[in-house]
């Protein structure tokens, strides 16, 4: 059964989630001086594989040339087997999609990234995302 769950935090904890409980957990408040949100959500998942999307909303004092999104896989065994919206790359568990276009960012927005993933055992939701480096006040659900 495909169920698809994603939550977004914008700096609050929150706790608990839909009446269908597909998740409960703590987020923790955006670390001083985020200027990001960020959603991990995977959007299908089937036994050893899922389909994912990263979804950030941010502001720039600085824009930049290009930009960059970043998260860890809880597991060793989760990884990046093709994405779009983006040039993926993966060293361990460490995960980053990289805009295609060296354009400048605007100073704010969102962009959204999607893949295709694999695993052996089990798919945690992934951590720790950041947007050019910066931690994001973010919250992410797996399947």
């Amino acid at each position: 059964m495909k169920r698809t769950s994603a939550l977004l935090v914008t700096g609050l904890a929150l706790a608990g989630v839909s009446a269908a409980g597909t998740a409960t957990a703590t987020a923790a408040t955006a670390p001083a001086g985020a200027a990001c949100t960020a959603r991990y959500t995977v959007t299908g998942q089937w036994y050893g594989g899922f389909t994912a999307q990263v979804t950030v909303n941010y502001s720039l004092s600085n824009p930049a040339a290009g930009w960059t999104v970043g998260f860890d896989f809880a597991k060793p065994d989760q990884s990046v087997v093709a994405g779009w919206n983006a040039a993926w790359t993966q060293r361990g568990v460490a995960v980053t999609a990289s805009s295609y276009s060296p354009g400048v960012t605007p100073s704010s927005g969102s962009v959204t990234a999607s893949f295709v993933g694999s695993y052996a055992s089990g798919n945690p939701p992934a951590v720790n995302l950041t947007f050019d480096g910066v931690p994001c006040a973010a919250y992410s659900t797996g399947v």
